[in-house]
């Protein structure tokens, strides 16, 4: 009986023996063994190969429906009301994201929209994701108030994420005849307001600590839209995404984007800011989850 351990990159990984006439020579029979020990580690190699190639693949078609169903969770780019009108730009870093967009009407007529950031990205931001999108919706059929909702929203999201994960959302409930919004921003990024004017300004500043972590009061804040006015929202991957030199774009570069918006429209406005967030990035990779999303009062013309 002859034997020879089969290795692979340096790792034993098995034993072949092989049992032969004894009239056989020794050496002759110590090269086969060798030899086939040789096939054998090339086939083995190749058949780990090929169920690795399998399972990539169906990695891969899970993905892809997991990005078809975000997709689907995500507002369309642009949605139009008899008071108002909305667009939204969507773009994960990977096949799917943890960035949070929503808009729908609600039964009195109102239109409720959020946008916001689970900490993370990819498939556990994403799984958040819809977690948060099934729960604020579901929030509001019942809330009288948007940190009604919220309130619910945050005890949900503590006994559903894992430890050093939470949420920043901004949410918002648009009255489009009377231009009332209520809201609440919990540890988001401060929105931008462009008037009728086109002046742009800082709309609100966080006033409410991020969702997930602990129990704690939520506030909802009040103010009125003047027709042909837009609030912008955008998340972390616009503001901190990374110039060729290193440099953050910021919120102040989204100021710029939006005043050198050509027609100002929602659509145009949420396209002006990923194109400069576009260029500021170069050839550089997008590393973050990007989200824009536009509200605007119309005039009701």
């Amino acid at each position: 009986m002859s034997c020879h351990v089969i290795t692979d990159r340096s790792e034993s990984v098995d034993v072949l023996y092989v049992d032969a006439p004894q009239d056989h020579g020794t050496d002759s029979v110590q090269a086969f063994v060798q030899a086939l020990s040789q096939q054998v580690r090339i086939v083995r190699r190749n058949l780990l190969l090929l169920e690795m190639m399998k399972r990539r693949r169906l990695l891969d078609g899970q993905l892809e429906v997991a990005s078809e169903i975000q997709e689907k969770l995500t507002p369309a780019a642009r949605c139009r009301g008899e008071h108002w009108e909305t667009a939204a730009f969507y773009k994960p870093a990977m096949w799917v994201g943890g960035d949070f967009c929503d808009l729908w009407a609600l039964p009195d007529g109102r239109l409720a929209f959020a946008a916001g950031d689970v900490s993370g990205k990819g498939l556990p931001a994403a799984m958040v994701m819809s977690n948060l999108h099934a729960a604020l919706r579901a929030a509001t059929t019942f809330s009288d108030t948007p940190a009604d909702a919220l309130t619910y929203v945050n005890t949900h999201l503590q006994h559903s994420l894992i430890g050093g994960m939470f949420v920043s959302l901004f949410f918002g409930v648009l009255d489009g005849e009377t231009g009332t919004l209520e809201f609440v921003n919990a540890g988001h990024i401060p929105p931008l307001i462009c008037t009728s004017t086109w002046e742009v300004d800082e709309f609100a500043i966080p006033q409410n600590p991020i969702l997930g972590v602990v129990d704690h009061p939520l506030e909802s804040d009040r103010r009125v839209l003047a027709p042909d006015s837009t609030l912008i929202i955008v998340t972390d991957g616009v503001t901190e995404a990374g110039g060729e030199n290193g440099e953050e774009f910021g919120t102040a570069r989204v100021a710029d984007a939006l005043r050198q918006a050509r027609d100002r429209t929602p659509e145009q406005l949420v396209q002006s800011v990923t194109n400069a967030v576009l260029r500021w990035r170069g050839m550089g990779p997008q590393q973050d989850d990007i989200t824009v999303l536009a509200v605007r009062r119309t005039s009701g013309a």
